[in-house]
This record gives C-alpha cells, sequence and structure tokens, in this order.
C-alpha cells in the first residue's frame, strides 16, 4: 500500500481541526444511536483524532455515573443499585479524603461535557447519587475551578423518591450555562433553593424552564430570579400555583425574552390577578415573539401588558366566554404589524364548571381584521360559528398570507357542532379562500353544501385569472354530505386542484364513502381533461 507524504494535500487536511471534528461527528450516530466504541477507537487512531473523538463521546453525559469513574476507585464506596420507579439508582459514598491528584483524569474528560441530565432516563437506565456531603467535599476539595468548566445545559428531570438528592448547586452552576430545565414533583424545595442561586452564578442563562406540576401550593419561584436574568431569551413555567404578581413584572421588564409559557396544572389563573394596564404604561415584552398562556382563565393576563413585537399567540383556558371579548383584548395590546399566529381552545380539563359558550358571528372575527399578516387562526371551541358567504370574503380579504384557518372544535376535548348547528356560508362563500389566500393549504370551517350548483358556481368565478389554491385538507363541519355529492366534488376540486383529504365531521365514514380518495381522483381527472 502506498503511503501519502507527510506534506500531502491528505495531511494538510487532516491537519485542520473543524475537519477532525466533522469526521468525529460523522461517526456519532453510524448505526443510529450513539456509537462509543467507535468513537473510542477513533479517539485511538491518532494523536489528531483523538481530542475531537472525545470530545464528542463526552459532550452530552446522563447523570455522572461515567465521569465520576475517571476518578480512583479507591475513593468511591458503591452500593448494590436499588430499583426506584423507571430506573436503577446507586449511591456512591467517599472511602477517604479527596487528595489533589485525585482529579487528574477528571480534568481531562469534565470539560469536554457541554450537556449534563439528571433523570428522565429510559426503563433500566442505571443512574448514581451522590448524597449531600459527598456534594459538599467534592465542590470544596476543587475550588480553583467550576467541576464542569464548558457546561451549557443542565436538565434535572423526573419524579425522583426521596432518596434523590439533587446535586449541590455549586457541582454544576457557572457563567458558562445557557439552559436549565427543572421538572419534577418529587424535590420542589430543594429545586426552588437552586433557583435561588441562579443570579449569582449563571449571568449568561438563556434559556430557563421550572416545572412542578404537582407541587404544593405553597411553592415559589424566588423573588428576583428573573430580574437579575436579564439575558433571558425563553422561559417556559409549569406549576400549581399561580404566578405571583411581582414576578410577572420582572418577566414584563426582561429586554431580550422572546418566548414566555405560563401553565397552570390546577385549579388557578396561569397569573395572580392584575390590573389592566393603563395606555400610558410603561413598555411591556419590548422583544417577547411567542406567548403561550394555558389556564381556567387567561384574558385578564392579556389586559395586563402590552405587546408591541409579538407573533404567536396560543391560549388554552377552561373558560372562553366570548370571542369578540378576547378578540377585542387581543386587538387592543398587540401589535397589528406582527402578530401572525393565534390558537385559542377550550379545555374542560382546566375548570370544574362548565359555562355554556354564546354562539360566534363575524361582529366577533372583525377585531382580528387589522392583522394582514395573519399566517395561522385556530379556534377549537364548541361555539357555533355563524358566517356567512359575505363574511368569508372579508375575512379572506382581510387575511390573504393565511396558511391554516380552523374555526371547528377540537374533537377530543370540545366534541363536535353541536347537532343542532346549520352553517350558513356556501361553497360560493368559501371559494373567496381559493381566489384569496393562495398560501392557504388546511382548512376547517362550518359550511352548507346542500345549494351546490356547478353551473351557478363557474358563473361567479371571477374574471381576473387566480393561482391554484394550495388547500390540500379540508373539513367542512357537516355531520352529512348535504346536497348532491357529485356536485359538491365538482365545485370542491374546481378551487381546490390539490386537495387530498376531505370530511365533513372529521372521521365520520359517510363523507369518506362519498367523497373518498377514489372519487376525488376521478372527479380531479376529469377536471384536468376539461380545462
Amino acid at each position: 500500500m502506498r503511503i501519502s507524504p507527510v506534506n500531502s494535500p491528505v495531511y494538510r487536511i487532516l491537519a485542520i481541526h473543524e475537519v477532525l471534528s466533522l469526521v468525529a461527528e460523522e461517526l456519532k450516530h453510524r448505526h443510529g444511536g450513539l456509537d462509543t466504541s467507535g468513537l473510542a477507537s477513533l479517539a485511538r487512531t491518532c494523536r489528531g483524532f483523538c481530542s475531537p473523538a472525545l470530545d464528542v463521546l463526552w459532550r452530552s453525559q446522563s447523570g455522572l455515573r461515567n465521569i465520576i469513574k475517571c476518578m480512583p476507585a479507591d475513593l468511591w464506596e458503591i452500593e448494590e443499585p436499588s430499583y426506584d420507579g423507571s430506573y436503577r439508582v446507586t449511591t456512591a459514598t467517599l472511602r477517604r479524603a479527596i487528595r489533589p491528584d485525585d482529579w487528574d483524569r477528571f480534568n481531562v474528560y469534565a470539560p469536554r461535557i457541554r450537556e449534563l441530565s439528571f433523570g428522565g432516563h429510559k426503563n433500566n437506565c442505571e443512574d448514581v447519587l451522590l448524597p449531600e456531603d459527598v456534594c459538599s467535599a467534592l465542590s470544596i476539595s476543587n475550588l480553583s475551578m467550576p467541576l464542569f468548566p464548558n457546561l451549557r445545559n443542565c436538565s434535572f428531570i423526573g419524579s425522583w423518591g426521596s432518596k434523590m438528592i439533587m446535586p449541590d448547586h455549586r457541582l454544576l452552576l457557572g457563567d458558562t450555562l445557557c439552559q436549565l430545565s427543572i421538572v419534577s414533583n418529587g424535590f420542589e424545595d430543594r429545586a426552588v433553593s437552586f433557583l435561588a442561586y441562579l443570579p449569582l452564578h449563571c449571568p449568561n442563562l438563556q434559556k430557563l424552564v421550572i416545572g412542578f406540576p404537582s407541587a404544593p401550593d405553597h411553592t415559589c419561584i424566588p423573588s428576583g430570579v428573573f430580574s437579575s436574568l436579564t439575558g433571558l431569551r425563553s422561559i417556559r413555567i409549569l406549576q400549581k400555583p399561580p404566578l405571583p404578581a411581582s414576578l410577572f413584572a420582572e418577566l414584563q421588564s426582561l429586554p431580550q425574552l422572546v418566548d414566555l409559557s405560563v401553565v397552570s396544572t390546577g385549579g388557578h389563573c396561569p397569573v395572580s390577578p392584575l390590573p389592566p394596564a393603563e395606555p400610558r404604561a410603561p413598555p411591556s415584552f419590548r422583544a417577547l415573539k411567542r406567548l403561550i398562556l394555558h389556564g381556567p382563565d387567561c384574558a385578564a393576563v392579556l389586559e395586563a401588558s402590552f405587546f408591541p413585537v409579538l407573533e404567536k399567540l396560543d391560549i388554552q383556558a377552561g373558560i372562553i366566554g366570548s370571542l369578540g371579548a378576547i378578540f377585542s383584548i387581543i386587538h387592543d395590546h398587540c401589535s397589528h404589524a406582527s402578530l401572525h399566529t393565534i390558537e385559542i381552545a377550550r379545555c374542560y380539563l382546566l375548570t370544574d364548571e362548565f359555562i355554556g359558550e354564546p354562539a360566534a358571528s363575524a361582529d366577533d372575527f372583525k377585531h382580528l381584521y387589522i392583522f394582514h399578516q395573519m399566517k395561522k387562526v385556530s379556534v377549537k371551541t364548541s361555539y357555533d360559528i355563524f358566517l356567512t358567504d359575505a363574511d368569508l370574503r372579508d375575512m379572506a380579504l382581510a387575511w390573504p398570507s393565511l396558511e391554516y384557518l380552523r374555526l371547528l372544535p377540537s374533537y377530543s376535548s370540545a366534541g363536535p357542532p353541536s347537532e343542532g348547528f346549520v352553517p350558513i356560508a356556501t361553497l360560493c362563500g368559501l371559494a373567496h379562500f381559493a381566489w384569496h389566500c393562495p398560501k392557504l393549504s388546511h382548512l376547517y370551517i362550518g359550511i352548507d353544501t346542500s345549494p351546490a350548483n356547478p353551473g351557478a358556481f363557474i358563473k361567479a368565478l371571477p374574471r381576473e385569472s387566480c393561482p391554484p389554491s394550495a388547500v390540500s385538507h379540508l373539513a367542512l363541519g357537516c355531520h352529512a354530505p348535504f346536497g348532491n355529492p357529485a356536485e359538491v366534488a365538482f365545485e370542491l376540486m374546481f378551487m381546490f386542484p390539490k386537495l387530498e383529504e376531505l370530511a365533513g365531521v372529521p372521521y365520520e365514514a359517510i363523507w369518506f364513502e362519498a367523497l373518498g380518495p377514489p372519487e376525488l381522483e376521478l372527479v380531479r381527472h376529469i377536471l384536468r381533461l376539461v380545462l
């Protein structure tokens, strides 16, 4: 075999660190999962591949099991693993005092760890528990540098039993940490104290996830946590008690916050009672682009702030009330130039009280017509929504960039439209979405198909040519295929030549029998020949 000289192009390329890193990355998932043996072999191949391969091998770690093996074996007393719900837990205690040379191998591999996760492992995965006195001994004996000096992402996921102890904050927190997730039911008190250290130790934190779904009402996020972390860009809060108004005020003032989610898992509103924002109030949520609110009632949270650059709004509430009222709040408090996604859903799991919802009409939706950049509107409640053909025309003209429109219930939570609900709008009104919304691909809306008349429909076509509609998924919100199925299919395929799925109430077999894929394909073929 001919060996390339040292100054050959191959050697020069392999001298570039980025190329060596790409080779290691390619090997990482060669067999679908993490190929640890392949990376270890690559690290032993030559001096050039050693460091890049070890970087990939150690980058993401589940628990401390692997890294403590880098310390001398005589340092640890390992107990027999005990099964704790979904994974085995091994407790490691110290046999002797830690000496400076015990850190030699540890300090070679620990700086390579970028992601560290605790809990949330797959079944039968073994994890290591370090008691609190061990955590303290580790942090005290290595004061010259953080244990994980390059750690960027740390997560605690799962419900840990009383034996599971959250590692000491001194082992994990540092100024390189950018993402932190704490989601659990079993160590809220320790987690709350852990959060209190964030402003001092993690000034560069950008993403924070806090989840205490079953915590007692007294569990509270410490005051001052958010206001001191001015670099936060994404915050997700999942907890049973409402977020205190003082903490919400801290969120309002964060200059770089782009993504905010506040979800209540109990019978409380997402945030404690707030006064409505005054027109001359100081700017709030200056950078917020996405807002998610889940709770029994979310309208008061919207009224308490102004959102000058908000793009996406997701509300899931137990009580919606009048659509006109919630849409009016959105009109008054959100940017007309930036908002392009609105999702509103009724979830009965978020309230013990059943309140009937009033019927909705175009007067409710007119509050949203000012948002001309609208791409997605989804209203999944049990409302009967009555819209005429003229209303559908106004809606289509107001939202020319629309890509997704759903004005039908959520079938998993709110049920189908009431049996007595008869839509007013017809296929002629539906055609306005085909003519004026060329990007629309998903359309779910109540339509009366009984007056289908292909001849009158063709005469009503606009004289100017329109680009073909992109609608591929269509639900008409009917309980039966009213009218002549063939005539309905002709008009639908004329409007939506790219149609792939069609239903009245989704999953009703009668629609698939009358207007199933074979019939749609036949009508599509005939239209191709005619046109």
